[in-house]
C-alpha cells in the first residue's frame, strides 16, 4: 500500500490495484502494520478465510467501486 514492495502474486495484483485506487478517493489514509500476535480476530479470521478457499466454499470477491 504504501509502494515499498512489489506485489509477486499474480492473483494478488488486481486486489492491490483495487486498494490503491480506493486509497486514492481519501484525503488521509494510515496504514499501519500490526502483527498476527497482536490482533488475534483478524488473525482468526484470515485464518477462517485460508479454510474457506481450501475447501472451495466461497470465493472472493472484488466489488468494482
Amino acid at each position: 500500500m504504501q509502494g515499498k514492495w512489489e506485489v509477486k502474486a499474480e492473483h494478488l495484483r488486481p486486489l492491490h490495484q483495487a486498494c490503491v485506487e480506493l486509497r486514492e478517493k481519501f484525503e488521509y489514509v494510515d496504514v499501519q502494520h500490526v502483527r498476527r500476535h497482536k490482533n488475534k480476530e483478524a488473525d482468526a479470521m484470515a485464518n477462517k478465510a485460508i479454510a474457506m478457499r481450501d475447501k472451495h466454499e466461497q470465493k472472493l470477491v472484488v466489488l468494482d467501486t
